[in-house]
């Protein structure tokens, strides 16, 4: 796993960059959006109800895609998520900096997808990339300080589940 500078801890969050052009990246948030068959009784094999909405969003189909993501410049990319958790409904913060004046962004939902390990949930694309202070290093302590100015807020929908 790749680490960035944070100034708060986000284990539930994983953060997987990769710069390409434009610096395109990947998000792997905590919460994400039931498919519209789950929130209206999707079916599994032999087309029976699905019993709840984790087994109903693992039964999306998902991708390998996130896996290959993270062989990048951290000097040029980095990003660190604004919170660990939040309610669904709840806005979170990404913080961004980067060389280039635009990113993109793929929003993943972590999960067992029929052992793809994802699925891909939204694209956003065009974040404007404002200019970043240097993060600084608590020499004592290690704690490193990047205090940047959120660069992408998730609005979350009341109807996701919880997850990575």
């Amino acid at each position: 796993m790749i680490r960035f500078p944070q100034r708060r801890t986000s284990p539930f969050i994983f953060l997987t960059l990769l710069a390409l052009g434009a610096g395109v990246f990947a998000l792997l948030p905590l919460l994400t959006t039931p498919a519209a068959g789950a929130r209206s009784g999707a079916t599994g094999a032999g087309n029976r109800p699905l019993a709840n909405r984790i087994t109903a969003e693992n039964a999306l189909p998902g991708t390998d895609a996130w896996a290959n993501l993270g062989n990048y410049d951290t000097s040029k990319l980095a990003a660190y998520a604004g919170a660990s958790s939040v309610n669904a409904g709840g806005p979170i913060n990404f913080y961004i900096k980067s060389t280039t004046s635009s990113v993109s962004a793929q929003l993943y939902r972590l999960g067992y997808y029929q052992n793809h390990g994802a699925r891909l949930v939204a694209t956003y694309n065009n974040i404007t990339v404002p200019s970043q202070p240097a993060c600084t290093r608590n020499s004592s302590t290690g704690l490193v300080s990047c205090p940047w100015a959120a660069t992408l807020t998730v609005t979350t929908d009341p109807a996701w589940i919880s997850g990575i």
